[in-house]
């Protein structure tokens, strides 16, 4: 049923009751003129019969006629009252929702819009509807990408991450679930769908990713992404890996005589320390207590390994000051030296750990390497 048709715009504006007296009016009269027409036509003498005739007959016959006339039109005006009572209903919750319903058409501007767009976006109704809804993705093409993932999924998606602008200028994540939506033809007539702002949730998995993979107290990498760049690492022709461990000689006296607050700063100290003296491209990673990590790639042989290390020993080794006092420290460093894809990242680790146990061993202050054999080099 055409609910936007001349009929209904008449019901609406004059009610059903009038409507249905004017149908049956209609009938009546048009009956009396068919019959007058009739009679005169075949009897032009006009007695009381013939003149109650042609109104009898018409009100015989048009009176079922008003009846179904008038039903129909009070079921019509029923069916009206329903759509709109389920408009009113519908908008009612779209108005209400935090999510933002939209509708497109097939030039993707926007035709319909609940809203609260403005409790999401800033975006007033008024000033988005006609507009494209491209005009309001942070990427331009993201719209056209939308567009190839609804025909390849057959006219559906789920859960698609879009960044959007909002009126102030910001950009809020939104998963947005999307459909091509039909007119009564069965024809594709546009795209609408759902949209969820998801910026908080996305930025607590930021943090919770970088807490994973990053040292709260330093901020260095954590072991699982030191040994995930092992793992990723690709070496050219003549160059080599190395993946390093060191800690501090003696740290738990340390920790027992000054207590845990001013050894969080030393650990902290020597991160930066360590930042200083590698090279900008090598990964520093803290494996746990005052134990480090560092992943070197690119390097063109152990001699430039050493030349690190010795730097890195120098840099760590240098006094530490405590309200005036002097605290120096030595540190213990094991290395083994990676030159293909051979040796998984964990095998590695347990190397360069090996060769750091014997650094200790021997009365720490060096490093040890460790070259994929059991025999030791000390430097």
């Amino acid at each position: 049923m055409n609910l936007g048709s001349p009929i209904y715009d008449r019901i609406r504006s004059h009610g059903p009751t009038r409507v249905a007296l004017e149908v049956v009016a209609f009938c009546l009269i048009s009956a009396v003129v068919l019959c007058y027409g009739i009679l005169y036509a075949f009897d032009r003498s006009f007695s009381l019969f013939s003149i109650l005739l042609p109104i009898l007959v018409p009100i015989a016959v048009a009176a079922p006629l008003a009846y179904v006339a008038a039903r129909m039109v009070a079921d019509l005006d029923s069916t009206i009252r329903r759509a709109a009572r389920s408009e009113r209903t519908l908008r009612g919750i779209m108005d209400n929702m935090s999510d933002v319903f939209y509708r497109t058409d097939l030039d993707g501007k926007i035709v319909m819009v609940s809203r609260s767009l403005t409790a999401a976006a800033g975006w007033d109704v008024k000033e988005v509807i006609g507009t494209p809804l491209s005009n309001y993705y942070d990427d331009p093409d993201s719209g056209v990408q939308m567009l190839e993932e609804l025909r390849k999924s057959g006219g559906r998606v789920n859960a698609i991450l879009v960044p959007m602008i909002c009126k102030d200028g910001s950009i809020a994540w939104t998963s947005v679930n999307a459909r091509f939506y039909e007119d009564e033809d069965g024809n594709v007539a546009g795209v609408e769908g759902m949209v969820r702002v998801v910026t908080e949730q996305i930025s607590g998995r930021k943090k919770l990713g970088r807490m994973a993979n990053h040292d709260q107290l330093t901020g260095l990498a954590s072991r699982s992404l030191l040994l995930e760049q092992v793992r990723g690492a690709i070496r050219e022709e003549g160059e080599c890996s190395a993946l390093v461990r060191f800690d501090i000689d003696g740290f738990n006296p340390l920790n027992e005589k000054y207590g845990a607050n001013f050894c969080d700063g030393l650990v902290i100290e020597i991160a930066s320390r360590v930042r200083r003296a590698v090279r900008t491209d090598d990964l520093v990673a803290r494996s746990g207590g005052d134990e480090f990590a560092i992943f070197m790639n690119h390097l063109p042989g152990v001699e430039a390994l050493t030349t690190i290390l010795d730097k890195l020993r120098e840099e760590i080794e240098l006094p530490f000051n405590r309200d005036g006092e002097e605290i120096s420290l030595t540190v213990s460093l094991g290395a083994v030296i990676l030159r293909d894809e051979t040796t998984p990242p964990e095998s590695a680790f347990e190397k360069a750990g090996k060769a750091l146990a014997a650094a200790t061993a021997a009365g720490g202050g060096r490093f040890i390497i460790h070259e994929q054999a059991p025999e030791y080099e000390a430097v």
